[in-house]
């Protein structure tokens, strides 16, 4: 797996950034300040920063309309499927 800034590109960037598996805090940080939010903080990852940024993953539709969008959030995202497929009374 890769690192979880590169989960949140398809929440934040657009185009091939989504995509990217490598160098994603930077790109994470590029894409967030063209959004005037607030970066991470490279020397201090503040837990409660990516409890926000990730809260849209909380949303089923949006991880399910998102996750195939970066390879290594898809990865996980199908291993979860797999290990705890859907009941089917539910």
């Amino acid at each position: 797996m890769h690192s979880i800034e590169c989960w949140l590109l398809p929440l934040y960037c657009d185009g091939k950034n989504r995509k990217k598996t490598k160098g994603c805090l930077d790109t994470l940080n590029r894409c967030l300040a063209r959004r005037n939010e607030s970066q991470i903080n490279v020397g201090n990852k503040d837990v409660r920063k990516y409890e926000e940024l990730s809260n849209d993953y909380s949303k089923y539709r949006k991880l399910m309309s998102l996750y195939k969008v970066n390879p290594s959030l898809e990865v996980f995202v199908e291993e979860l499927i797999t290990r705890f497929p859907k009941e089917e009374n539910l």
